[in-house]
């Protein structure tokens, strides 16, 4: 699946995870539209953002993005 991303990431206090996607994606997504010369949707809507809670589940996460780079 090349056009999907994988990501850790630890927000700083007073940032919330759907702020910050919402950046990337809206960063990223004018970004791409402007060296494609396209318009539109670039990003689908929804997001898998699991918290974490343990140090086993960051590991498997952790694999889980190495095994599947693509």
């Amino acid at each position: 699946m090349p056009n999907h991303v994988h990501v850790l990431i630890t927000p700083l206090n007073g940032y919330s995870i759907d702020k910050i996607t919402h950046s990337w994606k809206s960063f990223t997504a004018n970004q791409i539209n402007r060296k494609t010369n396209k318009k539109g949707i670039v990003w689908q809507h929804e997001s898998y953002d699991p918290i974490v809670r343990s140090e086993k589940q960051l590991y498997l996460i952790e694999r889980y993005i190495i095994d599947n780079p693509n």
